[in-house]
């Protein structure tokens, strides 16, 4: 998804979300609504 956003390198960044699949609704297979905050959390305090 990085390498289709329009972003300088230097701003594009990784994070890893334990456990989550790669749709962000499960961790370590169990339903987890937490994940998409945990993310959208980290993003604001890259960006902040």
């Amino acid at each position: 998804m990085l390498r289709e956003v329009s972003l300088p390198d230097r701003e594009k960044h990784f994070f890893i979300i334990e456990g989550a699949d790669h749709s962000f609704r499960s961790r370590y297979g169990k339903a987890d609504p937490k994940i998409m905050k945990e993310m959208v959390d980290q993003i604001a305090k890259t960006w902040a």
